[in-house]
């Protein structure tokens, strides 16, 4: 019999482990001592015993490798139900809305809302674990004028389309008022929120020059903004039956 040394298997895979003391057990069924078995396997002395009486016990399923570490959400700072009420915050409100100097939800922001909510002080790099299981993201922004027309928008949706079929059985033609500009907004702002949810920059007002013009629908007439009677300023979009002009 050819004899080997004992290993020491504490890092060794769990799956491996369980099958040497599967190894263990038949050879013991074959008659074998367990020093004999110690040698072949090369699991300690106590660690066959040990399975011996797992066995015995509660059968094969006793000797199946079991998950190793820390359970899921033990050693956090946060309990599960602070957790939820922080990402509810964060979805529901703004950081000035909650008397926080930051427009957007950044790392340093949500560690400055924990910190006086609960009073935990959590790291930068520990926070961002925490985003990251909350399916938090960074992203760029969706901005919004506070101005902006909702019904001007659903008008779009709902009535344009029969405006402009219209308008093509009348030999009719439609013109889009739009604007360029230069803004002092910055485009590069970041923050995090849920995954596949775009937070959202409200503008009070942005310091901007614009020149407005209108365009038909084909592209083939321009007006210059300086012809106020003739132009659209980009302000009333809505509604815009005003700006289909009548067959000649």
């Amino acid at each position: 019999m050819k004899c080997h040394k004992e290993v020491d298997h504490r890092k060794s895979a769990p799956e491996t482990v369980f099958e040497l003391k599967k190894a263990a057990l038949r050879l013991k069924r074959q008659g074998r001592l367990v020093k004999e078995i110690v040698e072949i396997t090369g699991l300690a002395d106590q660690t066959v015993r040990d399975a011996f009486s797992a066995y015995a016990s509660g059968g094969i399923d006793a000797l199946k490798p079991k998950r190793r570490g820390r359970k899921s959400g033990e050693k956090r700072r946060l309990s599960p139900e602070q957790e939820e009420a922080v990402t509810k915050l964060l979805i529901d409100h703004t950081p000035e809305q909650l008397q926080l100097e930051c427009c957007l939800w950044t790392r340093t922001a949500v560690q400055a809302l924990i910190l006086r909510e609960y009073g935990v002080a959590l790291p930068v790099r520990t926070l961002g674990e925490y985003q990251k299981r909350w399916g938090f993201t960074v992203q760029g922004l969706a901005k919004q004028a506070m101005k902006q027309n909702p019904a001007a928008v659903e008008w779009l949706k709902e009535e344009y389309p029969s405006l402009h079929a219209q308008t093509k059985q009348e030999g009719a033609e439609i013109f889009w008022g739009d604007e360029t500009a230069v803004q002092n907004v910055a485009h590069y702002a970041r923050g995090y929120a849920p995954c596949g949810r775009t937070d959202m920059l409200r503008l009070e007002k942005s310091g901007d020059f614009d020149l407005q013009i209108r365009v038909g629908e084909d592209g083939d007439d321009t007006l210059d903004a300086q012809e106020e009677d003739q132009c659209f300023w980009g302000k009333a979009l809505y509604p815009m039956e005003a700006w289909a002009t009548p067959p000649a």
